[in-house]
Protein backbone atom coordinates (compact mmCIF):
# COMPACT_ATOMS: atom_id res chain seq x y z
CA UNK A 1 0.00 0.00 0.00
CA UNK A 2 2.62 2.54 0.56
CA UNK A 3 5.08 1.62 -2.07
CA UNK A 4 2.11 2.56 -4.04
CA UNK A 5 0.93 5.66 -2.85
CA UNK A 6 4.59 7.08 -2.78
CA UNK A 7 6.12 8.84 -6.62
CA UNK A 8 9.09 6.65 -7.13
CA UNK A 9 10.11 5.29 -9.54
CA UNK A 10 9.90 1.09 -9.54
CA UNK A 11 12.97 0.52 -8.75
CA UNK A 12 13.45 2.43 -5.78
CA UNK A 13 10.14 1.05 -4.47
CA UNK A 14 11.89 -0.88 -1.68
CA UNK A 15 14.11 1.77 -0.62
CA UNK A 16 11.60 4.67 -0.32
CA UNK A 17 9.26 2.07 1.58
CA UNK A 18 11.89 1.23 4.05
CA UNK A 19 12.63 4.82 4.62
CA UNK A 20 8.99 5.84 5.16
CA UNK A 21 7.95 3.18 7.49
CA UNK A 22 11.11 4.17 9.25
CA UNK A 23 10.02 7.59 9.93
CA UNK A 24 9.66 8.76 13.28
CA UNK A 25 7.05 11.19 15.10
CA UNK A 26 7.09 14.56 14.38
CA UNK A 27 10.53 16.14 15.80
CA UNK A 28 11.82 12.90 17.51
CA UNK A 29 15.03 12.78 16.42
CA UNK A 30 16.86 9.42 16.20
CA UNK A 31 18.08 7.91 19.23
CA UNK A 32 15.55 9.77 21.40
CA UNK A 33 14.71 7.70 24.47
CA UNK A 34 12.12 4.99 24.15
CA UNK A 35 9.75 6.47 25.96
CA UNK A 36 9.28 9.41 23.14
CA UNK A 37 9.82 7.69 20.14
CA UNK A 38 7.55 5.03 20.80
CA UNK A 39 6.72 4.62 17.47
CA UNK A 40 7.12 4.86 13.47
CA UNK A 41 5.09 4.75 10.56
CA UNK A 42 5.63 1.49 9.74
CA UNK A 43 4.71 0.17 13.13
CA UNK A 44 1.82 2.34 13.21
CA UNK A 45 0.92 0.79 9.75
CA UNK A 46 1.39 -2.90 10.95
CA UNK A 47 -0.97 -2.12 13.49
CA UNK A 48 -3.47 -1.17 11.57
CA UNK A 49 -2.91 -4.08 9.24
CA UNK A 50 -3.65 -6.45 12.39
CA UNK A 51 -6.65 -4.58 13.45
CA UNK A 52 -8.13 -5.10 10.09
CA UNK A 53 -7.35 -8.49 10.24
CA UNK A 54 -8.24 -9.76 13.96
CA UNK A 55 -9.70 -6.89 15.66
CA UNK A 56 -12.69 -6.16 17.06
CA UNK A 57 -15.87 -5.29 14.52
CA UNK A 58 -15.87 -2.16 16.58
CA UNK A 59 -11.97 -1.66 16.21
CA UNK A 60 -12.62 -2.32 12.60
CA UNK A 61 -14.92 0.61 12.46
CA UNK A 62 -12.58 3.12 14.38
CA UNK A 63 -9.56 1.86 12.03
CA UNK A 64 -11.84 2.05 8.89
CA UNK A 65 -12.39 6.29 9.65
CA UNK A 66 -8.72 7.03 9.15
CA UNK A 67 -7.48 8.46 6.20
CA UNK A 68 -3.57 8.39 5.66
CA UNK A 69 -1.87 11.03 3.87
CA UNK A 70 1.52 9.76 1.79
CA UNK A 71 3.38 13.27 1.34
CA UNK A 72 5.90 12.64 -1.69
CA UNK A 73 6.93 16.12 -2.01
CA UNK A 74 8.41 15.70 1.66
CA UNK A 75 9.15 11.99 3.57
CA UNK A 76 6.06 12.46 5.56
CA UNK A 77 2.90 10.45 6.15
CA UNK A 78 0.32 11.39 8.05
CA UNK A 79 -2.58 8.94 9.75
CA UNK A 80 -5.95 11.61 10.67
CA UNK A 81 -8.79 10.11 12.14
CA UNK A 82 -11.53 11.91 15.15
CA UNK A 83 -9.28 10.92 17.59
CA UNK A 84 -5.96 11.52 16.98
CA UNK A 85 -3.39 13.19 14.22
CA UNK A 86 -0.16 11.98 14.19
CA UNK A 87 3.28 13.63 11.81
CA UNK A 88 5.72 11.34 10.98
CA UNK A 89 8.07 13.16 9.23
CA UNK A 90 12.18 13.47 7.90
CA UNK A 91 12.59 16.74 9.87
CA UNK A 92 10.71 19.75 10.53
CA UNK A 93 8.03 21.05 7.65
CA UNK A 94 9.64 24.19 8.06
CA UNK A 95 12.81 23.38 6.07
CA UNK A 96 10.19 22.18 2.84
CA UNK A 97 12.20 23.86 -0.19
CA UNK A 98 10.07 27.00 -1.62
CA UNK A 99 9.64 26.44 -4.42
CA UNK A 100 7.97 23.30 -4.27
CA UNK A 101 4.00 22.23 -3.41
CA UNK A 102 3.32 19.74 -1.04
CA UNK A 103 2.26 17.08 -2.93
CA UNK A 104 -0.02 13.85 -1.01
CA UNK A 105 -1.49 10.78 -2.20
CA UNK A 106 -4.88 10.14 0.65
CA UNK A 107 -5.29 6.62 1.48
CA UNK A 108 -9.25 5.87 2.89
CA UNK A 109 -8.13 2.69 5.37
CA UNK A 110 -12.02 1.88 5.09
CA UNK A 111 -10.79 0.11 2.03
CA UNK A 112 -7.15 -1.27 3.39
CA UNK A 113 -9.38 -2.92 6.14
CA UNK A 114 -11.56 -4.41 3.95
CA UNK A 115 -8.59 -5.58 1.80
CA UNK A 116 -6.80 -6.96 4.20
CA UNK A 117 -9.73 -8.65 5.91
CA UNK A 118 -11.03 -9.98 2.22
CA UNK A 119 -7.59 -11.56 2.27
CA UNK A 120 -6.61 -12.50 5.11
CA UNK A 121 -9.62 -12.30 7.49
CA UNK A 122 -9.95 -15.93 8.28
CA UNK A 123 -6.35 -16.80 9.36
Amino acid sequence: MLGAALDVPLRAVVDAVRDYRALRREGVPDGAPFAISVATTGEELDVLAEIAATGSPEAKARAAKIIIAVVTSWPEVVPIDQIDTRRFSAGAPSHWQASRHRKSVEINAAALVEVINELFGDQ
